[in-house]
């Protein structure tokens, strides 16, 4: 526990150069969902919100339910297409049939079992038909998405989009259509569910640990790397009026509009290539939730090591990642021997499906030769054995704060 202590102490200790990297754990401070939980959260939000009497909340629930939809439908299109390797666990006509149920308005059969309050209660007054068909599809959905992880498929996927081979159906153009289709619309999905989770954070705000770490970083000229495609941290930024320090997105962000060398004048906002886009005024979020790009053109690195977008040229992905994410980890790169330390908070460090990599990787190994202090909920020499197995090149210090918060409220 000594130990701990005094990485603690060093973790604490942040000057200009101090390197900080954020992750998911800070913002499911605010009620965001775990990257694990993030496609079962999104279901809940469906069943929850799709009949609600409020018709925004109704309509954005609406608009997740065809991300979803339409997600599950390009996967049923593929496995229509590809008829061997490990996609044929996914049985995904039985799985689109099952969201379809799960989605009727009829009310469920055993809402008393029911550890979830899929519609108002109210319905029961307009004699909606009882099923337990429905109850039963609602619970398998959650079964499915919470069971398969859908971006761990991203690497086969990636193998079979680069091959000539048809496997027994179709043709190859057709099957990469497939593919590329699946890329988009689980891009679409992640965004939409995540501007969800982000628009409520927005509202209910009690605890403001990223206002608090703005101004405690008043006099702090480093760099942040943010991964988190909210944002909670940009507004407290501007809330606090900090421009001292620089934020970089490499995944990408909600406020990322338009992916073109010149965005519309219409969103008055910065060149890609100078900073990440920040929405000038407050009323615009509507706007810019309500179908003018997010459901349609979302800019991120969806849950994949960006090896596999740039494998996939044909997604809007890839292109983000060759002429957004890469210029910037470039250009952190020759900025990295500015940084003795780097601080990660919330960040989970996971591994891809070998076990051997880092699925950002290409975020991780800037860090080489460096100080890395891990700061999670609880003990984290766990994730710090993991990172010194994978990476024996950085030097990985676990710490045992509760969290961000309380990282947050012991820096002096």
């Amino acid at each position: 526990m000594g130990i701990l202590r005094e990485n603690n102490k060093k973790a604490l200790y942040i000057d200009n150069s101090t390197l900080f990297l954020l992750g998911n754990g800070c913002s499911m401070e605010y009620g965001f969902p775990s990257g694990d939980n993030l496609l079962v959260e999104g279901f809940n939000i469906i069943q929850k919100y799709t009949y609600d009497t409020n018709s925004l909340l109704q309509g954005k629930a609406f608009g997740i339910y065809q991300s979803l939809e339409s997600l599950l439908s390009s996967l049923s299109d593929l496995h229509k297409k590809v008829s061997v390797g490990n996609l044929e666990f996914l049985h995904v006509p039985e799985y689109l049939y099952r969201l379809i149920t799960a989605h009727e308005p009829n009310l469920c059969s055993c809402r008393e079992e029911c550890p979830y309050a899929c519609h108002d209660k109210t319905l029961s007054e307009i004699g909606f038909e009882i099923s337990k068909e429905k109850y039963e599809s609602c619970k398998k959905i959650r079964e499915i998405l919470d069971q398969n992880k859908i971006w761990k498929l991203f690497p086969e996927l990636t193998e079979k989009y680069q091959d000539n081979e048809t496997y027994g159906q179709g043709c190859v153009d057709w099957k990469k259509k497939s593919i590329t289709d699946i890329y988009d619309s689980l891009a679409n999905l992640t965004v939409s569910i995540l501007f969800f989770f982000y628009e409520q954070a927005k509202k209910n705000i009690k605890v403001d640990p990223y206002l608090d770490f703005c101004q405690k970083l008043k006099r702090y000229q480093g760099n942040i790397i943010n991964l988190n495609y909210d944002l909670l941290f940009e507004d407290a930024k501007k809330q606090c009026n900090v421009a001292s320090f620089k934020i970089y997105k490499p995944h990408g962000s909600f406020d990322l509009v338009y992916y073109t060398r010149e965005p519309r004048d219409y969103w008055n906002c910065a060149r890609i290539r100078q900073n990440v886009y920040q929405l000038l005024e407050e009323k615009n979020i509507n706007e810019f939730y309500q179908g003018r790009y997010l459901v349609k053109n979302p800019l991120c690195v969806a849950y994949s090591n960006i090896n596999t977008h740039q494998s996939i040229s044909q997604t809007k992905q890839a292109r983000f990642v060759k002429e957004y994410t890469i210029p910037m980890l470039q250009q952190l790169k020759r900025e990295m021997s500015s940084f003795n330390k780097v601080v990660s908070i919330g960040y989970s460090f996971s591994v891809d499906t070998t076990g051997n990599q880092f699925i950002d990787h290409h975020i991780i190994e800037l860090f080489r030769g460096k100080d890395l202090y891990i700061v999670g909920k609880g003990n984290t020499s766990p994730i710090a054995r993991i990172v010194r197995k994978i990476m024996p090149n950085i030097q990985a210090h676990p710490t045992d704060f509760d969290g961000f918060s309380d990282y947050v409220k012991q820096i002096k």
